[in-house]
């Protein structure tokens, strides 16, 4: 079910680093730091007690840390919740929704200017974002658990002041609307439309 567009953004994409931090700090934070803090004790017991823990601490700094960070890829970053946010596109915000308006080239050279550009549309309903939470230069609207994924945009998406402000309100009352009240749990069965 799409909604009525009310306010349209620029054309945004993610940048490669904030992408990484963001998966990893949302989602295998204290995994990726519990396994640091193995890796530098076996690193300092290799140097003071025995090489054979040298041997264990690089293990896990050259093969367990990387076999972690591409199953992150593999199960959260190639779902439609993340890759969004690494094409460029537009986003739609609604009365029922945020669509998102990916804009993929062709298979040719896109220095060309023949090159084929198609878009695709992905929408996301409130009933299934959890939460807008604002940074210093971004908002990041998180989905919830069943989803495993969020939303990103920089604050000047949406362009002048007030349509950046309308847009935001239109989010956040969106989800408040759909949000879990008492006595109904936040994991309750909701689809992505």
């Amino acid at each position: 079910m799409e909604s009525k567009v009310v306010i349209e953004s620029r054309e945004i994409r993610m940048s490669h680093g904030n992408f990484v931090s963001q998966l990893v700090f949302r989602y295998a934070g204290w995994w990726l730091l519990a396994l640091s803090a193995v890796a530098v004790t076996g690193v300092v017991f290799g140097i003071t007690v025995d090489l054979r823990w040298f041997v264990a601490g690089m293990m896990v700094v050259f093969i367990i840390i990387p076999m972690v960070l591409a199953f992150l890829y593999y199960y959260y970053a190639l779902r439609k919740e993340f890759y969004v946010n690494m094409t460029p596109h537009r986003l739609l915000v609604g009365e029922n929704g945020i669509s998102a308006i990916l804009r993929i080239a062709g298979q040719e050279d896109p220095d060309e200017s023949g090159s084929e550009v198609t878009e695709r549309e992905v929408f996301f309903s409130y009933s299934v974002m959890k939460s807008c939470i604002a940074s210093d230069n971004s908002f990041v609207i998180t989905f919830r658990k069943q989803c495993k994924g969020f939303l990103w945009f920089p604050s000047d998406a949406f362009g002048e002041i007030d349509s950046s402000g309308r847009a935001i309100e239109m989010i956040c009352s969106g989800i408040y609307r759909y949000s879990p009240h008492p006595g109904q749990s936040d994991d309750s069965e909701r689809s992505l439309s």
